[in-house]
């Protein structure tokens, strides 16, 4: 049996993804800020269903608190062969007008919040274990208003390449995810009917993402022995 650590557990992907995992066997360490009710509904489905589980609580970007979590995943799960951070936070603005305040927070939860989970990850993993970092597809599609998210998770992409060629000699492989939009209240909250009409149409598929898309998408990079080091684009063709 593996243990995988997913930071972000109770958004809208990560929730999927700990419930794939989960239904793969895996042991599943719930990791959550702030919705204490999702978290305990998570668990105690996954106990149900023969699941072992743990739930820890903390602020991704304060470096005491991410090493606390990962310790007691460690020591409730036995070892940490997985890590998946889905955690952070999006605000739409042009960059003109964006709050100098809310930049801050975008930088301090997804940049400095996947930097401190990746620093440890490094040295919690098991042998052969396994890293990935969420990004984004508007690094690539240059949307306007999401100035701020996309050079926050800018920052995730480069921090993830270079952390993964670091990694040479320690059998870790180290990749990040890249999903276009996605039905989750991160995506849709703000957004019109229309709106989201209008971007479901920018793909061949012409639909927005599920969270379950997203989320075969993370087990098949995980289980794959050979993806290491890359950005893997998830949007439907859209970018």
């Amino acid at each position: 049996m593996k243990n995988v650590l997913i930071f972000g557990a109770t958004g809208g992907i990560g929730e999927s993804v700990a419930r794939l995992f989960a239904s793969k066997g895996y042991s599943i360490g719930i990791h959550y800020v702030g919705n204490k009710d999702k978290a305990n509904t998570l668990s105690n489905e996954f106990n149900k269903s023969g699941a072992k589980n743990i739930i820890v609580e903390g602020d991704i970007s304060d470096e005491n608190q991410v090493i606390q979590i990962y310790k007691k995943t460690k020591k409730a799960l036995g070892s940490i062969d997985v890590v998946i951070n889905t955690a952070g936070i999006m605000k739409l603005s042009p960059i003109k007008t964006l709050d100098l305040n809310i930049f801050d927070d975008i930088i301090r939860i997804n940049v400095r919040g996947a930097f401190i989970a990746s620093k440890y990850a490094l040295e919690y993993l098991s042998k052969e274990g396994s890293l990935l970092n969420f990004s984004t597809t508007v690094t690539r599609a240059q949307t306007v208003n999401y100035g701020a998210y996309a050079a926050s998770k800018s920052a995730v992409e480069t921090m993830t390449l270079i952390l993964a060629r670091e990694a040479k000699g320690i059998n870790i492989r180290i990749n990040a995810i890249a999903p276009g939009p996605v039905a989750t209240p991160l995506f849709t909250a703000g957004k019109t009917d229309e709106q989201i009409k209008a971007i479901s149409q920018l793909n061949p598929m012409e639909r927005i993402g599920m969270p379950d898309d997203i989320a075969e998408a993370v087990f098949s990079i995980i289980s794959s022995k050979w993806i290491n080091g890359q950005v893997i684009f998830v949007n439907g063709g859209m970018a």
